[in-house]
């Protein structure tokens, strides 16, 4: 498995983004709440009416780089716990990814990020964004709670097509995408040692989708 830099952007071209991730991802410690490279789709509401295609870089932190436009320019959508946020681009509307943390702008080294050989001319450092983990109130349904919270999920459809190594129906094809059955879990009311929803390869729960 080797990890390789993929270009993602929303259908205006405002917001540009860079991605780390593992393919093929390890399929046999599929699930969203474990370290790795992991590719899903869920049937909650939130996530099904956004169309969304879930693939999630080994660490939100050091595998994301938002290159524009600066974090406080992004359209963002929270719902329930007001823990994940879905930013998306205020011109064309569309939600390339969505993320819980706080923003540290960076100036890095893109290339050398991408794991690319430095050719003549380049190594410049671009100013980047990167979440970082941050402490959060989070309402829940007896009670509020102070917890520190980062993650990062990419919207897969968002990524820019014809990209060396990337061929989104190979995901399918190859059986590396799972899904989740969140329909009705009630995360507000979810405890430490409570049952986590269900997932499995063999295809999408009601009210999701392939």
């Amino acid at each position: 498995m080797a990890s390789k830099a993929f270009h993602g952007s929303c259908h205006c071209g405002s917001i540009q983004y860079l991605v780390r991730v593992t393919l093929p991802p390890d399929t046999t410690n599929a699930s969203p709440f474990t370290p790795g490279t992991h590719i899903y789709k869920c049937n909650c509401t939130t996530c099904h009416k956004a169309g969304f295609f879930h693939l999630r870089p080994n660490s939100a932190s050091e595998d994301f780089l938002l290159l524009s436009p600066n974090p406080s320019e992004l359209g963002d959508y929270s719902c329930l716990t007001k823990q994940m946020h879905w930013y998306f681009c205020k011109t064309c509307g569309v939600k390339p990814f969505c993320g819980a943390g706080g923003w540290v702008k960076e100036e890095v080294d893109v290339n050398a990020w991408k794991g690319e050989e430095k050719r003549d001319g380049e190594g410049k450092k671009k100013t980047a964004w990167k979440l970082t983990t941050k402490e959060v109130e989070i309402e829940k349904a007896d009670r509020k709670i102070k917890k520190e919270v980062l993650s990062l999920n990419v919207n897969a459809t968002t990524l820019d097509a014809r990209q060396e190594g990337l061929d989104l129906r190979e995901w399918h094809e190859k059986k590396w995408v799972f899904y989740l059955d969140v329909l009705d879990f009630d995360v507000s009311s979810y405890k430490e040692g409570m049952p986590m929803p269900a997932m499995g390869f063999e295809g999408p729960y009601p009210g999701g989708m392939y």
